[in-house]
């Protein structure tokens, strides 16, 4: 540790130490007073490691030529540079070097951090999920716009000649100012006086806060701050403190609700291991950042503010109509009674009358919304509910002996249900009893099932083995088990039931498997492929990339990516029309669902759902989309959404005491398929 030098001590003839406020094995940081100016500022103390006098020097040298960069710098969200100094005795026979900052009033980030947790744990325990924040978690809007004046400061370093980049991130060296302006408070100039050269694994940067680059691993650049942006947004919305587990991190909404899904894929892509995976520069991030809602409680205040926009919008629309309807209302009730006798009216207005009855019934039924049962997934519990749409209520629970997962699929014959479960097995159900007749053993993390179009065989996706399995339906054993790339998450069959397609979420591409003879192709596609669909002739397969703006066309035969349609970013579930001309993709983030024209491979239309979307489902006779609308909260229930396909618009939603209902699937339609070309 570099000694401390005592209180009242004068360098440089005119900064007087009033008292060390930080200490380090290399470093010390003083609180002193500028003698001439008449002010506070803070000295940091540089002890230089290097032994030997060439390489002490050389380091000497380096750091001149930096701080020199450092005194030129001035932005609103850095402390300034003033002032350097060497010991005061020849500058080679000692190894001190003195760096003197503006004093920046304020608390950290971490002593924030901590008021707020310390703050936590003596309230009541009775608060809600929403209430302040969330138990000692920071609210995420002000996390955003502490990172937004972050990224100001750095995106200033990066745009100087040669770029500067910060190194240290961390909470420690963060400070929020009383108006709540952010200062960076720390340079990473330490970095010259290490003795010896750098070694392959030697850190640049602090545990937690640095990216995988920084150990040394690849060049560093601008990304690398990035990454240590997210890691301090992790930090501070979260109770999982990086530095005790560097390099990995949960996904935020794990473990902090509240936080945005928007919100939440930013922070997962600043913290992606590779630098390429982050964003191209700060123009990007500020883009993506200054786009997107940071909480689930702003999102809603927007919605709502938007809705009330809409809703005056109407009713001046409805005032003006109503005029103009009325003044030619009057004047064809005068035609009328001029030319057309009394006794014909009454008969004219009765059928137009019972004309309107039976327009309305048919338009409004309920009972056209329906396929004739649906079954929905309460995620994270042991039951399956069996809803009928028509009544809009659950008529039956189907308990399961495991937690479920997510994953949730129907046997073309409708005789059973699967769905995927916490552990490596798969739950069936048969739906003649609505009883669970058994459990198949398959690998880690089944995520998605799906069945053949003959019913023949069952496929799991294993997201955390990498695997897909196949099973037999009628024995229901498993008899083929094929790797595929990392992170695999949902996947799709050809109408001929000959190959299968499944979406590598973590490496990029898309797994093709040719069932006959078990031979696997690769394909790339773009970042964070979600969603897979094959088109009714089985001659192309559509991918969505969630983390671009894009979905990738696949060619069969080629088994390569043909052709993009641009697309918002963002999107998940993708379906199909058995005609093949029309696409419908859900945008959890920005609460719609995306209309394709596959003739034309563009977007033709959107529906504002403004509500949230797990995931999306077509009714059997394709007249109505149903929307699975999860709920946050214990207080608010989950929907189903259903929307007219023609109109698209909503024409009915289901209330689902439950809020955790992630998926729907329907009793599947009796129409034939189409034939493959």
């Amino acid at each position: 540790m570099a000694h401390e030098i005592l209180p009242e001590t004068i360098l440089h003839n005119h900064y007087k130490i009033i008292k060390c406020i930080y200490s380090a094995k290399f470093s010390n940081v003083y609180l002193a007073e500028d003698t001439e100016e008449n002010k506070h500022v803070v000295i940091k103390e540089l002890l230089n490691e290097a032994i030997d006098s060439k390489d002490r020097e050389q380091a000497l040298k380096k750091f001149c030529e930096e701080i020199e960069i450092y005194k030129k710098l001035k932005h609103d969200n850095m402390a300034s540079v003033i002032d350097s100094f060497s010991s005061e005795s020849a500058i080679l026979s000692e190894n001190k070097q003195f760096i003197v900052m503006e004093y920046i009033k304020g608390q950290t980030l971490r002593q924030i951090k901590e008021k707020y947790e310390s703050s936590s744990s003596v309230k009541d325990q009775k608060k809600t999920t929403e209430e302040e924040e969330q138990q000692g978690n920071i609210a995420p809007d002000l996390v955003g716009q502490w990172i937004s004046q972050i990224s100001d400061a750095l995106s200033y370093l990066s745009e100087q000649y040669p770029p500067v980049l910060f190194y240290y991130l961390s909470p420690d060296h963060i400070i929020i100012t009383e108006d709540n302006q952010v200062k960076l408070i720390n340079f990473g100039l330490g970095r010259f006086f290490r003795s010896g050269p750098l070694k392959s694994n030697q850190l640049m940067g602090i545990p937690g806060y640095a990216s995988s680059e920084q150990y040394g691993i690849k060049p560093i650049d601008h990304k690398s701050d990035m990454f240590g942006i997210g890691a301090i947004a992790y930090y501070l919305l979260t109770k999982d403190n990086p530095e005790t587990h560097p390099l990995n991190f949960k996904p935020v909404r794990t473990l902090n609700p509240l936080v945005s899904l928007q919100f939440g894929r930013f922070i997962s892509r600043c913290l992606q291991m590779k630098p390429e995976e982050r964003f191209e520069n700060y123009t990007d991030f500020k883009e993506k950042l200054n786009s997107i809602a940071f909480s689930e409680v702003q999102l809603s205040d927007m919605i709502k503010k938007k809705e009330e926009v809409e809703k005056k919008k109407k009713i001046i629309q409805k005032q003006t109509v109503g005029t103009e309807i009325t003044g030619v209302t009057q004047t064809l009730l005068w035609t009328i009674n001029k030319y057309i006798p009394t006794n014909y009216l009454i008969i004219i207005g009765a059928v137009i009358l019972i004309g309107l009855i039976y327009i309305l019934s048919n338009s409004l039924s309920p009972a056209d919304t329906t396929a004739p049962i649906a079954y929905l997934l309460e995620y994270g519990s042991n039951n399956i509910m069996v809803l009928d749409i028509k009544k809009g209520e659950i008529i039956k629970k189907i308990e399961i002996s495991i937690t479920s997962n997510g994953g949730l699929a129907i046997s073309p014959d409708k005789k059973y249900l699967y769905a995927t479960t916490i552990t490596d097995k798969i739950s069936v159900v048969d739906l003649t009893t609505c009883k669970e007749i058994n459990n198949i053993i398959v690998q880690n993390g089944p995520v998605c099932i799906f069945s053949s179009y003959k019913g023949d065989k069952l496929f799991v996706i294993n997201k955390s083995s990498g695997s897909v399995t196949a099973i037999e339906n009628s024995s229901m054993l498993v008899i083929d088990t094929i790797s595929v790339g990392e992170g695999p998450i949902t996947g799709t069959i050809l109408p001929n039931d000959q190959e299968l397609y499944i979406c590598n979420y973590s490496s990029n591409n898309v797994s093709a498997i040719n069932l006959a003879d078990k031979q696997l192709t690769t394909i790339s596609v773009e970042k964070r492929p979600m969603g897979i669909i094959a088109s009714p002739s089985g001659q192309k397969l559509y991918v969505t990339n969630s983390d671009a703006e894009s979905i990738s066309i696949i060619d069969v035969k080629e088994k390569t990516v043909t052709n993009t349609i641009p697309v918002p970013t963002g999107l998940t579930d993708i379906l199909i029309t058995s005609d093949g001309k029309t696409m419908y993709a859900a945008n959890p983030e920005n609460k719609t669902i995306v209309i394709i024209d596959t003739g034309r491979n563009e977007v033709v239309g959107e529906i504002q759902v403004k509500e949230n979307i797990s995931s999306i489902t077509i009714s059997p006779d394709e007249k109505y989309l149903y929307i699975c609308n999860p709920s946050q909260s214990e207080k608010i229930p989950s929907k189903i959404l259903i929307y007219n396909m023609t109109s698209k618009l909503k024409i009915r939603e289901i209330n689902i005491k439950n809020y955790q209902c992630r998926k729907l699937v329907c009793t599947p339609s009796t129409q034939k398929k189409d034939k493959i070309k």
